[in-house]
């Protein structure tokens, strides 16, 4: 993770500290990962992060790493910063969606910082 990131989180939820909790699912073919973050000293007590590495050189174990795959996967990550800056917040109370709070970048590489639904009494 960029060393970066760690700041951004912090300052977009005005946590003090934070500790990875759990890693919550892998990306597709190792671009990343989406995991939940505690927070100290904010007013959520954990947030979810979505980091994205758009790497060329993944492999995949089914040979699905071919340039056009990596194209595709550039393009839909492109696709949901766009939802999650412009339009997740519009949102009403019966779409539940989580609250972007950041999205950085920084090279290859992607932030994106929303709202922890299981904190908001959403869990599955």
């Amino acid at each position: 993770m960029h060393k970066d990131f760690p700041d951004i989180i912090k300052q977009a939820t005005d946590a003090t500290q934070i500790e990875l909790i759990e890693i919550i699912q892998e990306l597709w073919s190792g671009y990343g990962a989406i995991m939940r973050y505690r927070l100290t000293g904010a007013v959520r007590p954990s947030v979810v992060v979505k980091h994205v590495r758009l790497q060329d050189d993944t492999g995949h174990p089914r040979g699905w790493n071919t340039d056009r795959s990596h194209q595709r996967k550039i393009h839909s990550y492109q696709v949901k910063i766009a939802w999650y800056r412009s339009f997740a917040n519009l949102c009403v109370d019966l779409c539940p969606v989580p609250h972007c709070l950041a999205v950085a970048q920084r090279g290859e590489e992607t932030l994106i910082v929303l709202e922890d639904l299981d904190t908001a009494g959403l869990s599955a």
